[in-house]
């Protein structure tokens, strides 16, 4: 049996190797992505916050908002890549032929996605600590909550956009994943706005709110940046995004293996 765990071991990590030698390859893109992605949006943060009274809580509030939000994006993208594969491609059909079970492929694809989103997403931090300077103080960073909190947003979008390319049609996908499912969490996500402030305007809209994991994902992130006096607390938003984040890696786990196994 452990002879048997550490030859899953060995082609789990081949797998995973093989696509950090394709990430290796998009690095320098996703580094210029993250610049021109910060850079357009402090641009017009500094313009409202000078002209419009948009002030310094809101614009580092939408900041790292839009940071969270990228974190959809790109989980969108490595999920469309595979949805594609799964319909035309078929590398998954030679994954299926290794001396893998179905559940190692799958945490192969997790790791793999987790990878990828950490180097596609970490440096918009690094960038958005740039350009927000002292309204973002290092001393003030909860560091242990903020890398809990961020390592657990990365599986739990990992899982959720590969439970959803293992259920749905690269068609569907195409069409429907941005107008039914991502477009709705991320309007409903707080990313725009901090929950505390939606509450104070109204609190039964923000309560609806909190049926949203994305909601304590961007409000957890900067109540580990800046404090938890003006956000819902990174210490109830850390526990809610790792049972959320157990919830879909068991469905990954569970019915999805099962949907594999009986034929995709």
């Amino acid at each position: 049996m452990i002879h048997n765990m550490w030859g899953q071991a060995r082609i789990i990590y081949a797998l995973v190797k093989r696509d950090i030698f394709v990430l290796r390859k998009g690095l320098r893109d996703d580094l210029i992505n993250a610049i021109v992605k910060v850079t357009s949006i402090y641009i017009p943060l500094g313009v409202l916050s000078q002209y419009f009274g948009f002030t310094t809580d809101m614009a580092r509030d939408v900041m790292i908002g839009a940071v969270a939000s990228a974190f959809l994006s790109r989980g969108f993208v490595c999920a469309l890549i595979d949805s594609f594969d799964m319909s035309e491609a078929r590398f998954i059909d030679y994954k299926r032929t290794l001396p893998l079970s179905t559940s190692g492929m799958l945490i192969a694809s997790l790791c793999s996605y987790v990878i990828t989103l950490i180097a596609s997403t970490f440096p918009l931090f690094i960038l958005a600590k740039v350009y927000l300077g002292t309204f973002m103080p290092l001393s003030g960073i909860q560091w242990i909550a903020f890398f809990i909190l961020y390592l657990a947003s990365m599986i739990f979008i990992s899982a959720f956009f590969l439970n959803i390319i293992f259920c749905f049609s690269f068609e569907w996908f195409k069409f429907n994943i941005w107008l039914r499912i991502l477009i709705p969490m991320h309007s409903l996500g707080c990313f725009m706005f901090s929950w505390k402030r939606l509450y104070t305007v109204s609190p039964f809209f923000a309560r609806v709110l909190l049926i949203n994991p994305f909601t304590f994902i961007a409000e957890g992130l900067r109540a580990a940046l800046f404090g938890n006096d003006k956000y819902i607390s990174v210490y109830y938003c850390v526990p809610i995004v790792c049972a959320w984040t157990v919830v879909v890696v068991w469905i990954l786990l569970r019915y999805v293996r099962k949907r594999i196994e009986s034929g995709i």
